[in-house]
């Protein structure tokens, strides 16, 4: 199994165009309950009814409340704290001071330029504002920059970015030092955490060849090191875990290029990943907040089996009854596919309309393939495929495919123009009871059940990793 590359551009949210305009007189400011902070505004020409905000607690929805895009969400905090403001395809990152009422007037058809803050943050609003528009502007996705096939390109890019963002902080600490020093020490980390993340998506496909630039891997280095990730205050960026786990993976693809060896399986990726957990977060409260978020995550992508040791750490150390009752209520959620379950009797169609189901396979092993054409992983895995049904074509093992392509005419055009045979069957999107049944967030995905329908493995081996020998030792097979 390749190492799962999530390479975020972190910290920098996601860049969006638009501006906003203000056509709301300045109201009087509230009082405000202690322990508290309000954010209120209004949307107009928001086509939407929810919005998201994001912090490092979690996710929450605020609901429009009227036509005019009103909105209004008290949020409980004794201390300042970031929140992401998502409503559609627009972004603000909000940095929000307890006992305050941030107002926040927008016109959606055009949103970062002009948007208007009223409150006692208004100052560090403006300037987080700033700093997304000026990403946007230098074109991060692009051949000019993390694209570049020239690395002296990239570093004159990366260096004019940096140099912009710290141009445009010392120039609001000039104005605001007194009463925004703690915030300014923090975004002076979040320019640092974000060059190292740059520099870290920049290099990682390089890593995967058999160049080499020793000097830049240095400078990585010097990046990540610059650094104190294990700073608690950083915890306040909702994406801290996204550098985390950069990092992570950028230093599990030097170790496996030293060693010339490649992970095939879920649990050797996660094992190597939580070593490197222990190795970097050696803080307490920083080291359970990445366990926590980390074993959420990977057991919605990899299943419960490849997280279960690092689970057991994690209640080793952990003083949160509250998280291990959630997790302990995930993990038994999660055995409902444990081996030796029965497995739900799915229905899906094939190109020519034919309904096939789980049931049709009775007396056959059967290893399923959940993908879809848009994957590049799902279809880098299609010749290996290829010559698994050969291997097995005259064996008592059922191969199927099961897309969830959203449009049937993509998934059609995938099966002719990569000449894939065999049983293909279509379902039709995410929702569906094969998806909800084994909680699969992450695609491709290999099922292996046994000849009665049962479960052998939820997440097993990839066609380019150890199935094959895996299917040989099937009994009856």
């Amino acid at each position: 199994m390749k190492i799962r590359n999530l390479v975020l551009i972190v910290l920098a949210i996601s860049i969006f165009s638009g501006s906003c305009k203000n056509n709301q007189k300045k109201s009087e400011v509230k009082e405000v309950e202690p322990g508290t902070t309000v954010l209120s505004g209004q949307l107009n020409n928001y086509k939407g009814n929810i919005i998201i905000l994001k912090t490092i607690s979690g996710i929450d929805t605020v609901y429009i409340k009227n036509d005019a895009g009103d909105f209004e969400k008290t949020i409980k905090t004794n201390s300042p704290i970031y929140v992401d403001f998502i409503n559609d395809n627009n972004n603000l990152i909000l940095y929000l001071l307890p006992e305050d009422e941030l107002k926040i007037n927008a016109d959606c058809t055009d949103f970062n330029k002009t948007v208007k803050f009223e409150g006692k943050s208004q100052p560090a609003n403006e300037y987080l504002n700033a700093f997304i528009i000026t990403i946007k502007n230098v074109g991060i996705n692009s051949e000019n920059f993390i694209y570049s096939s020239k690395l002296e390109t990239f570093k004159t890019s990366l260096q004019n970015l940096i140099n912009q963002l710290e141009t445009g902080l010392n120039d609001f600490s000039k104005k605001h030092n007194k009463e925004f020093e703690e915030f300014i020490n923090l975004e002076r980390e979040r320019i640092k955490m974000l060059k190292a993340s740059l520099m870290i998506s920049y290099y990682n496909p390089i890593l995967r060849t058999d160049k080499k630039n020793a000097d830049f891997e240095k400078e990585i280095e010097t990046a990540i090191y610059s650094v104190d990730m294990n700073d608690t205050k950083l915890l306040m960026f909702s994406d801290f875990k996204n550098i985390g786990m950069n990092v992570i993976n950028y230093k599990m693809n030097i170790d496996l290029r030293k060693t010339r060896r490649e992970l095939k399986s879920a649990p050797e990726y996660t094992e190597m990943f939580f070593k490197y957990v222990n190795d970097i977060f050696t803080e307490k409260d920083i080291k359970e907040e990445m366990y926590y978020v980390f074993i959420k995550e990977f057991l919605n992508y990899y299943g419960p089996e490849s997280v279960y040791e690092a689970y057991l750490d994690y209640k080793n150390f952990t003083s949160s009854r509250e998280r291990l009752s959630e997790l302990d209520k995930i993990f038994e959620e999660f055995s409902k596919t444990a081996p030796g379950k029965e497995c739900i009797n799915w229905k899906f169609p094939d190109k020519n309309g034919k309904v096939y189901s789980l049931s049709d396979f009775k007396g056959k092993y059967v290893y399923i393939d959940v993908w879809a054409s848009w994957c590049g992983p799902c279809r880098a895995e299609i010749p290996y495929l290829k010559a698994l049904k050969e291997k097995f074509k005259n064996k008592n093992i059922a191969i199927i495919g099961i897309s969830v392509d959203e449009n049937r005419n993509d998934w059609i055009n995938m099966l002719e123009s990569q000449n894939m045979s065999g049983i293909q069957l279509y379902a039709g999107g995410w929702n569906n009871d094969l998806v909800n049944f084994f909680k699969i967030n992450g695609i491709p995905r290999f099922i292996l059940l046994d000849k009665e329908g049962k479960i052998i493995n939820a997440n097993a081996e990839r066609p380019s990793g150890n199935i094959e020998k895996i299917i040989s030792s099937l009994e009856g097979i």
